[in-house]
């Protein structure tokens, strides 16, 4: 097995984000091989006030539908969410950790009620679309602020994935 970190820059809005504002819809991950374990997601984000922000991030096969419009309440019907074909979330909790205009988010593992359980990575499989011969081993991100009211330039944040295949 081999280990491979990818890294990706969702788009952002630049006004500033309430809580439970879709961050940023269908971001492309190309994934090295058409099915990958998650290991770990961290962030990076640029230009931050330093207060503590929180990212739940969900994984899909498909790019059928938004979780809703970015800046504003994620609102997607379980029929969308479906047809996006889910693998997965995570929590990305985030702080200045001493750094001046940045911050790095960490992966937590949570429990059903979303209550985080310890400092533990919860990994889970990302795998192409196998129905789309031209998916070329591509999977989506969209991202949720669920923590602070952060604002951002259009490219400030980084997720870092480490998977497995």
């Amino acid at each position: 097995m081999a280990i491979r970190t990818i890294r990706v820059t969702p788009t952002l809005d630049t006004s500033a984000y309430a809580v439970g504002d879709v961050l940023f819809v269908g971001t492309e991950v190309t994934l090295p091989a058409k099915s990958c374990f998650l290991r770990g997601v961290q962030a990076v984000v640029k230009d931050t006030d330093g207060a503590s922000q929180e990212i739940n991030l969900l994984f899909f096969q498909k790019n059928t539908t938004a979780l809703g419009t970015i800046n504003a309440t994620a609102n997607i019907s379980g029929a969308n969410l479906l047809a996006n074909k889910y693998l997965g979330g995570t929590k990305l909790v985030g702080g200045a950790h001493g750094l001046d205009s940045a911050a790095i988010y960490n992966q937590q593992e949570l429990n059903d009620a979303g209550a985080t359980v310890g400092g533990g990575v919860h990994g889970f499989c990302l795998e192409a679309d196998p129905t789309d011969a031209s998916n070329n081993h591509v999977v989506y991100v969209q991202g949720i602020n669920t923590v602070g009211t952060g604002t951002y330039a259009a490219s400030d944040l980084e997720l870092i994935l480490t998977v497995e295949y």
